[in-house]
């Protein structure tokens, strides 16, 4: 175990004068870490939750280290954004005031990017310790130099992977531009840059400071700022957002996400493309739906279903979604969405096949909802149809076994009546879809069970149940792609594992009395 403060660090640190801690403190900080990433027995994340641990019981110790104007953290913070990212050293940060913290990103993370480009020849190994300056010398702050760094993050999404086979482009390459405008920092001297610098630490300063009654601004965060001021000097801050999110997904309550992308899009601040989907992404997998929702359809950007097509799913599972807003998701721009007219099977089909794929699974998706009566799945699945039929698409056999779960099995398990009318239109697309043999069967189990007052039979209904299971299968290896918890859902059976259908109200009440029954006679 870790010791912790109450442990074997405060007698070590107790005995040591004053005068030498910080000292040792930073010493001690680079031996352990330098000793952790060599030995290739110390896995990194062990190596990163160590020196977290040591970070915050020092933190408790001896608070004043992580001042910025303390010799400790002026040479032990350029030490740590050396070898760690914002996102491996989240817990700390997470312990600081969000003001110290921001501070402390943009003087040890930020500054060095926008100072000085690294010279790409010089690797880790070539910067030894003559380069960090000593903390016995009279050493401040303005007498540190700047540590060459790496470039700023890349800005990748974490589920980045998840919709190449689903969503590929056939053959085709798309070029997708979200780069911001250039920066104030290309081609600038060194006396420019610093000048730059200054400006966003001294605003940033004066906005994060206190009041007379030592009370931070309630408007905005530190991060608010930071971001803002960063975008308003068109500095290059993509990688950094992306780990700020990643550290607040992990260390902070979702809440924390949500209202600084909500501040961030008031104050006009761009996201960049593969962090607003990583950030829906993170919605839909804790169920918060609507926040998904608000990130797609945020101001000045445009967003594409085929990065996140799981959120049709996420808002079928969670609400009684109206059909105008699937097809208001639909109906946008999408470069995964329409194919040119060499590449259409059909002339005038202008959807690609991963967008007819996926409409068909929201139908049956949409038939299976337990939010919706048997009658309103029924109207939405036949919406998905004349999306498809309007436009020219080939239908697929998910869509007949949609029409026959939503307008057939779920009427008769109901106890509601099934309109002949109704089920022979339903019957003609099982028929087309599906071939005789699947609609002879399906029509003479159909008639069994209404000639008989609706009184199911388990092995009359065997046809529906074999065809529920097999679109179950389907929809299960369609979603089970995207790599989220929505394949596990209630609504979506593991493939060819038949539900257990739910005890009804009055089925509870007879098994209770059963056995109080029993019990009482013996």
């Amino acid at each position: 175990m870790w010791p912790g403060p109450s442990d074997q660090l405060m007698p070590i640190l107790s005995m040591i004068p004053s005068a030498y801690l910080d000292h040792v403190i930073v010493l001690a900080t680079k031996k352990f870490i330098g000793k952790s990433l060599d030995d290739p027995k110390v896995a990194r994340n062990r190596c990163i939750e160590r020196l977290n641990c040591w970070l915050v019981d020092l933190g408790l110790f001896y608070p004043s280290i992580y001042q910025s104007s303390s010799i400790g953290a002026t040479v032990l913070y350029p030490f740590l954004a050396l070898k760690f990212t914002i996102a491996e050293l989240g817990t700390h940060l997470r312990s600081l005031h969000p003001a110290d913290a921001a501070t402390i990103v943009l003087h040890n993370w930020i500054k060095p990017s926008i100072l000085e480009v690294p010279d790409p020849e010089l690797s880790e190994s070539d910067i030894t310790d003559s380069d960090v300056p000593s903390v016995t010398s009279n050493t401040t702050p303005d007498t540190v130099r700047d540590l060459p760094l790496q470039p700023p993050p890349t800005v990748h999404s974490r589920h980045g992977s998840k919709t190449e086979d689903p969503f590929h482009t056939y053959g085709l390459r798309y070029t997708v531009s979200r780069s911001p405008d250039r920066s104030r920092t290309h081609r600038a001297t060194l006396e420019e840059r610093q000048e730059i610098f200054d400006t966003i630490a001294s605003t940033l300063h004066d906005r994060c400071k206190p009041d007379q009654n030592d009370f931070y601004p309630s408007r905005g965060g530190a991060w608010f700022h930071l971001f803002t001021l960063l975008s308003e000097n068109k500095i290059d801050y993509a990688g950094w957002l992306s780990d700020l999110f990643q550290v607040l997904k992990h260390h902070k309550s979702p809440v924390w996400t949500y209202y600084l992308f909500a501040k961030l899009t008031r104050a006009n601040v761009r996201i960049p493309y593969p962090v607003a989907v990583d950030i829906m992404r993170y919605f839909i997998d804790i169920e918060k739906t609507q926040w998904a929702l608000d990130v797609f359809n945020r101001s000045q950007s445009h967003q594409w279903l085929s990065s996140v097509p799981e959120l049709l799913f996420a808002l079928t599972d969670s609400r009684a979604v109206r059909s105008q807003a699937v097809f208001d998701l639909l109906k946008r721009p999408d470069y995964a969405n329409s194919l040119p007219t060499e590449l259409r099977s059909v002339a005038n089909n202008p959807l690609s096949h991963e967008r007819i794929q996926l409409v068909h699974h929201v139908a049956y998706a949409m038939a299976k909802s337990p939010l919706l009566t048997s009658r309103m799945a029924f109207r939405k699945v036949c919406d998905c149809l004349n999306y498809l039929q309007d436009r020219g698409a080939p239908l697929s056999s998910l869509m007949s076994r949609a029409l026959v779960y939503a307008g057939v099995t779920r009427p008769l398990r109901e106890g509601i009546w099934l309109s002949t009318e109704k089920f022979q239109w339903i019957l003609m697309f099982v028929r087309r879809l599906e071939g005789d043999e699947v609609a002879d069967s399906l029509d003479e189990a159909a008639f069994t069970l209404r000639s008989e007052n609706l009184e199911l039979d388990k092995a009359r209904m065997k046809p529906l149940d074999e065809m529920q299971q097999e679109a179950d299968h389907i929809a299960w290896e369609y979603r089970k792609r995207f790599g989220h918890g929505s394949h596990q859902s209630e609504n979506i059976t593991s493939p060819y594992k038949t539900v257990t259908p739910k005890r009804t109200r009055v089925q509870r009440r007879l098994e209770f009395a059963a056995t109080v029954s029993q019990k009482e006679s013996k």
